[in-house]
């Protein structure tokens, strides 16, 4: 894929189910039937979703003062070369627009992509089942 023609796109059903099922996280390939369920649930202005070409994409929903993470995933190709910070950023970027500055989220206790999300300054809030309960205050 030529990174030049790689643009941003809305939601995209076939690319969500791709990537997550070509990113090595067992949780994510779950995620693609959840995601397009809540897609067609929750009202449409409360959605941020873009998929970056068909490599990455993050799905997200806004809460009161706070934006609510479902899923980042990136294909296994793309993993370390900083994709995964470029869609957060992405995402960030775009809650920052509407006047929000914290992110919340769940993600598995056994879950590699802990080190990620620490490392982009993410704590952990508590814990929900086997999952972590975690946040990203950004400015």
């Amino acid at each position: 894929m030529s990174r030049s023609k790689t643009e941003w796109t809305g939601y995209d059903k076939a690319v969500v189910k791709d990537v997550c099922y070509n990113c090595d996280s067992p949780v994510s390939k779950r995620s693609a039937s959840y995601i397009d369920f809540q897609y067609h649930r929750i009202p449409q202005e409360k959605i941020l979703t873009e998929c970056f070409g068909k490599a990455a994409f993050y799905f997200a929903t806004l809460g009161t003062g706070h934006g609510r993470l479902i899923e980042i995933a990136v294909r296994r190709e793309y993993k370390g070369r900083g994709m995964g910070r470029k869609v957060l950023m992405r995402l960030l970027s775009r809650l920052k627009a509407k006047g929000i500055y914290r992110l919340t989220f769940r993600t598995p206790i056994a879950e590699p992509a802990q080190d990620f999300w620490v490392h982009m300054g993410a704590r952990i809030v508590g814990l929900k089942d086997d999952d972590y309960v975690m946040e990203l205050n950004f400015k």
